[in-house]
């Protein structure tokens, strides 16, 4: 705009603003109270906008980029901030020697978006030039034999490359280094995902990096924050120590080959769950499940639905008043709302006919329905509650044991009991390292077809 008008002679452009409802909100230019001057410039008028008038079409390159005002963004804070001034001048200390100077410029250069090759990259020096040939940057540290510490003795902090040598794919963001930014997030978050990361650094420091090196830098990540994955195996026993003296009821099975003293598999039952169990409805579900660890591996794991129709979830029963749960007692109140216009023809005491269609017979003595749906599932069907309700008994009384407030109590009354990694100090070494394994583990359905003889069948 100010190239045209300064072509053709213009010493001044006037810009009128029309709002929504199609008004011209006023006009302002050289013959206007704000645009009054002769020389040459630009004016604003209309509600909102901020009049800004520039003296000379010369200065055009000197002021403010009116682009602010029609796109404002604000560059929000940064975690990668604080490495800004990590590398000052000559004669700059850094603690931990060659290693502490070489993560410093590491970050140095992260946060001002520059690679750099070592030229060389020593215990006692290190030199350093910017990744574009024809830049002049560079940076020379050594180690002082004197006082052995290691400081800048050269150093030229001018990117004659300039911005178009700046990147934020930057290689010296290494897995590394990201390893140290995500530890402790990582420490919190367990299952945090390559994903994350990225994004994380993408907003956070401002770098780009590939999915492969953010997935190595959680798997260092885990390592520093809970120790080798490999030597887990080995800590196996004096976990099952610390179990079994908590709770001794539980059940901690691991099993090792004699010879290799290689990890063969383990079986953890603790009382809490045996306990719990026998408040449940009578069915184990069994699955199992692929391991996708270094080792690989497979997980079994036995649940059990509770009186509420949950598996295995706390609440707080405390407060619940009733004698059957939320779950149950919600669908009985379902059930008698759908049965009350049924009729019901009494045979005895306890067998009735549900005149439906088509009609059933219930005998309330022996828990059954003609629909069957009573048998199988141990709570009253829509027929059982009308023939209960017509007899004058007490529906709660008809329904399972499983579905009360009381056994659903039971299930959760007895902890499980923390193990905590303070206690490791205090187990005494049982002599025997496990090793991880090696051979890929058989399919468990092949283990239990040949111990089938051995496993206790329920009844």
């Amino acid at each position: 705009m100010f190239a045209v008008a300064d072509s053709i002679g213009l010493n001044c452009i006037e810009v009128t603003v029309v709002d929504s409802h199609g008004f011209d909100s006023g006009t302002s230019g050289c013959g206007g109270d704000v645009g009054a001057s002769t020389s040459k410039g630009i004016s604003f008028s209309g509600q909102g906008l901020v009049v800004h008038r520039l003296e000379s079409m010369g200065d055009v390159g000197k002021e403010d980029d009116l682009g602010a005002m029609f796109c404002p963004h604000q560059q929000r804070p940064r975690l990668s901030d604080a490495w800004k001034e990590l590398i000052k001048s000559v004669g700059q200390l850094f603690v931990g020697g060659s290693e502490g100077f070489r993560d410093a410029l590491r970050k140095y250069s992260i946060v001002h978006s520059f690679e750099f090759d070592f030229v060389k990259n020593e215990t006692e020096r290190v030199t350093a030039v910017c990744k574009v040939k024809s830049c002049k940057w560079n940076i020379h540290a050594r180690l002082d034999k004197v006082c052995g510490c290691f400081y800048i003795k050269r150093y030229y902090n001018v990117h004659s490359c300039g911005v178009a040598g700046h990147t934020t794919k930057n290689c010296h963001a290494n897995s590394t280094l990201i390893s140290q930014l995500i530890k402790d997030d990582v420490r919190d978050k367990s299952k945090k995902r390559p994903v994350d990361v990225v994004d994380d650094l993408k907003e956070y420091y401002g770098v780009d990096v590939s999915y492969n090196r953010a997935w190595l830098a959680v798997q260092k990540a885990k390592f520093s924050a809970f120790g080798d994955y490999s030597d887990s195996f080995n800590q196996l026993q004096w976990y099952r120590n610390v179990v079994l003296n908590l709770d001794p009821r539980s059940v901690f099975d691991v099993e090792w080959d004699q010879t290799t003293n290689r990890f063969l598999r383990l079986f953890v039952a603790f009382d809490a769950s045996v306990q719990g169990f026998k408040h449940c409805r009578p069915v184990l579900s069994v699955d199992a499940t692929f391991l996708k660890a270094r080792h690989m591996g497979y997980l079994m794991s036995a649940s059990a639905k509770d009186g509420n129709a949950v598996c295995l979830r706390r609440e707080r029963a405390s407060k619940w008043e009733q004698v059957i749960c939320p779950y149950g007692e919600s669908r009985l109140e379902n059930l008698y709302d759908l049965v009350k216009t049924w009729k019901v023809i009494p045979s005895s005491a306890d067998i009735f006919e549900v005149d439906t269609d088509p009609s059933v017979c219930v005998d309330i003595g022996r828990r059954t329905c003609s629909c069957c749906w009573w048998q199988l599932n141990g709570f009253p069907c829509c027929h059982a509650v009308c023939a209960i309700k017509y007899s004058g008994k007490d529906l709660n009384l008809y329904v399972e044991r499983y579905f009360h407030v009381e056994s659903y109590r039971q299930v959760y009354s007895k902890p499980i009991y923390p193990v905590a990694s303070l206690l490791k100090g205090d187990v005494v070494d049982c002599g025997t390292s496990i090793l991880p394994p090696v051979d890929t583990p058989i399919w468990p359905n092949d283990y239990f077809k040949s111990h089938l003889g051995t496993i206790p069948m329920m009844k």
